[in-house]
């Protein structure tokens, strides 16, 4: 590999790191921290919905300063653990309706 094609190598991997930032503007030591605003708008949620999820346990954030953040490992978390939810209460609706 030529010099000239180690420089263009490394700058585009700089410009996918930018590009990323970019999409994840918050982070936390290379984590993706999200505001209510987003976790809102990615789940399709209202603010309140949220933090009825974080009462009961179901959604866990934490707050920086004054604001409420989540992790965007957090909120994949809970949504594979509601689709999971949902398909298990689909086939038991499926068994009982074939008894």
């Amino acid at each position: 590999m030529e010099r000239s094609d180690e420089i263009l190598e490394i700058v585009r991997e700089i410009r996918e790191d930018i590009a990323y930032m970019k999409r994840h503007r918050n982070m936390l030591c290379g984590t993706p921290v999200l505001e209510v605003s987003e976790v809102c708008d990615l789940l399709k949620i209202s603010d309140r919905q949220l933090r009825r999820y974080c009462v009961s346990g179901q959604l866990t954030g934490f707050h920086f300063g004054r604001r409420l953040m989540f992790s965007a490992a957090e909120i994949n978390r809970f949504v594979e653990r509601i689709d999971t939810e949902c398909r298990q209460r689909k086939e038991l609706k499926n068994r009982i309706r074939n008894l």
